[in-house]
């Protein structure tokens, strides 16, 4: 009984696995623009050899070098001013005035960061896992959303800083997220 128990739990565990390298096995791009500034995204999870390596580091590992598989950049005047290493984005956003640029991602299995900033200059300011705060978890598919899409982030401010934003999650409530310290950047969408 206790042997049928443990195979029991080791096939539902490599099912919940199998799920999960079928949920990263395509690629996407998105993009944004504002003004003379656009932003791109792209991830491709078709090689996964790559992508495995990384995520068995630690969840910062995937902003390293060695992520050749998702980046991020920013282009002015249609110059390319960085490329960086970045998480799977779904969408991104830019703040021209603020020289923010954010993007956004589901909670997935691999993921293990939702939201980014980045500075114009390739800077990453802010990395956070939306999972806990929006009470989130991975399913069989690895797919939660947490931002519903195509709607703004309204930046908030305090002592003319950005300090967090405003935004509507997938139940249409509206929700604000503060940052653990103030971006180091002007507030001029106040």
């Amino acid at each position: 009984m206790r042997r049928r128990l443990v195979l029991l739990v080791c096939l539902l565990t490599a099912a919940g696995f199998a799920a999960d390298m079928v949920a990263y096995t395509d690629s996407n791009s998105t993009e944004a623009t504002s003004g003379p500034y656009r932003a791109e995204h792209q991830h491709n999870w078709a090689d996964r050899y790559d992508s495995s390596i990384i995520h068995r580091w630690p969840a910062r590992s995937i902003f390293w070098s060695r992520n050749d598989y998702s980046h991020i950049r920013l282009f002015r005047d249609d110059r390319e001013v960085f490329r960086k290493p970045t998480i799977a984005i779904n969408e991104l956003l830019l703040f021209p005035e603020e020289q923010l640029v954010f993007g956004i991602s589901d909670v997935k299995g691999r993921n293990p960061y939702q939201l980014v900033v980045y500075d114009f200059e390739g800077k990453l300011l802010h990395a956070a896992s939306m999972a806990d705060r929006e009470g989130l978890s991975e399913t069989s598919t690895n797919f939660r959303t947490w931002k519903k899409r195509e709607t703004p982030l309204q930046l908030t401010c305090t002592d003319g800083r950005v300090s967090g934003f405003r935004y509507v999650d997938v139940d249409e409530n509206s929700q604000t997220y503060q940052f653990p310290k103030p971006l180091p950047h002007a507030c001029r969408s106040e």
